[in-house]
């Protein structure tokens, strides 16, 4: 049962009220009609606070604090015509926290930031294209028994009827660009730029030069440029049983990274970061953890610079990573999810093995074997012979 209402503050101040007089709290509750409980608890409340007034209820907490809101806030300066469902994206990425999206209208609305939807203007009917169209032919057969000056006096286009061109004006020495723009008369599609074409708006005018296309394609499968689904090795080496799981992600709104790469670990596809920045060790996260199977080994090392104090890991794991030249064996320490932003981070312990080239250009980056150098060896050879007694003979001899 649900706790009821508090007692009112005028019974409050007659329990305090018995108090100073020496009452016991046994019989200030039978006076009042009060439960004992009640009436002790008022007493220890007006003993350590000195007031009689219930303290502010705290509520639930919100979801997000005050810091997480004013992000969100930078985020929608950057570009208010963005869907609720975007920004709930780059807002979780940014704060590493898992809000939906009615959260995110709701800081937005609560911040002042209101959604709404376009109203879409109806297209013409084919009712009213036939009726411009038969005032169009009616005013041009009207129109094309009037001369050059009732035509310029009655302001109606002048290209709709007997046409004059412009080198017939031109040729008149005292002509100026005004008075040829006047006699000639404004033009019709700047007149009745609808009566051009009908049946769509502007931004879906197929005669609307397009913006050529960009040479560079995404993969579907692991959202990476460069290459289509059809190449993508990742999709290749990917087992069929478990090609549900694809730990490869699109950072929306961000950047292109070069600094991420795609491997595969187990059959499944998965976005590996390479930094350099990373001292001796490499992490998976706690997340990506599940989806492969390998037994935890127990470590103790500290991890410094990962959030704003020191995470102690406590296992580490041996995984196979497959790029797409090279395929590597490594230890991975596990690091809690919220601490790191992709499921596995390649450090230097990896980069500075023997056997292994790390090569980086200004639109991807790659791990490959070492180029195999011939090196000069010294041989010594004997100068003397040197005879062995062997029963052995003939071809025996021969290795």
């Amino acid at each position: 049962m649900g706790r009821g209402k508090p007692v009112c503050e005028e019974l409050r101040k007659r329990i305090v009220c018995g108090v100073d007089a020496g009452k016991s709290s046994y019989q200030i509750s039978k006076d009042l009609i009060l439960p004992r409980s009640t009436v002790q608890s008022i007493i220890q409340h007006y003993k350590k606070n000195r007031t009689t007034s219930c303290l502010k209820k705290t509520g639930r907490p919100r979801i997000t604090s005050a810091v997480e809101n004013r992000i969100l806030k930078k985020i929608i300066k950057k570009n208010r015509r963005a869907r609720a469902a975007e920004l709930t994206v780059q807002w979780k990425d940014m704060i590493h926290k898992d809000v939906s999206v009615d959260t995110c209208k709701r800081v937005l609305k609560r911040m002042g930031y209101g959604f709404y939807t376009d109203k879409e203007k109806p297209l013409l009917t084919a009712i009213q294209k036939k009726k411009r169209h038969y005032w169009k032919q009616k005013f041009k057969a009207a129109h094309e028994d009037l001369t050059l000056e009732d035509r310029s006096r009655s302001g109606r286009p002048a290209e709709w009827g007997i046409e004059v061109t412009r080198e017939a004006v031109e040729n008149q020495p005292s002509t100026s660009t005004r008075q040829l723009s006047d006699s000639l008369g404004p033009s019709k599609d700047a007149i009745y730029p609808h009566l051009k074409s009908l049946g769509h708006r502007s931004y879906h005018c197929p005669t609307t030069p397009k913006p050529p296309k960009s040479p560079i394609t995404n993969c579907t499968f692991c959202k990476k440029p460069g290459h289509s689904e059809n190449d993508c090795f990742a999709k290749a080496r990917s087992g069929p049983h478990k090609q549900n799981v694809n730990l490869c992600s699109e950072r929306v709104g961000d950047a292109v990274n070069n600094d991420i790469t795609t491997a595969v670990v187990q059959d499944i596809p998965v976005d590996v970061l390479i930094d350099s920045g990373v001292i001796n060790i490499s992490l998976i996260s706690s997340d990506a953890l599940k989806y492969f199977s390998c037994n935890a080994k127990p470590t103790n090392c500290a991890l410094k610079g990962l959030s704003n104090q020191e995470i102690v890991a406590r296992s580490y794991v041996n995984l196979t990573f497959e790029f797409s030249e090279i395929a590597i064996e490594a230890d991975l320490v596990v690091v809690p999810s919220n601490c790191i932003s992709f499921p596995i981070i390649i450090g230097t312990d990896i980069l500075n093995r023997e056997g292994i080239t790390y090569l980086r250009t200004k639109d991807k980056q790659c791990l490959t074997r070492s180029i195999n150098v011939v090196s000069n060896a010294d041989v010594n050879r004997a100068t003397n012979e040197i005879k062995i007694n062997t029963p052995l003979f003939g071809e025996e001899l021969n290795p």
